[in-house]
């Protein structure tokens, strides 16, 4: 039984960390100093109305916000699995 626990506190955080991460317009409305905004948030600066992004830079962000999710997938792989796995289980 407290194997189950396990796994569904770890699908649970897994799933809490990336709402929490990806949370656009809640840190937009609330943030208002640059250097606090989150990674998606500052992606947006680096957009260019005129049409001249800075692509090399975005795409350098863009990898590095993927990477922190990557990194939590591959911590909580194995509970994130079979914590799913067992959702459909009866008994």
């Amino acid at each position: 039984m407290a194997f189950l626990w396990c796994c569904l506190l770890a699908t649970d955080a897994f799933f809490i960390f990336i709402r929490t991460y990806d949370d656009f317009l809640g840190r937009l409305v609330h943030l208002q100093q640059n250097a606090r905004f989150t990674v998606p948030l500052g992606l947006t600066l680096l957009l260019d109305k005129t049409g001249g992004s800075s692509y090399g830079a975005m795409f350098a962000m863009s990898t590095l916000a993927l990477l922190s999710t990557l990194i939590c997938f591959l911590v909580f792989r194995k509970r994130l699995v079979e914590g799913l796995a067992t959702t459909g289980m009866k008994g």
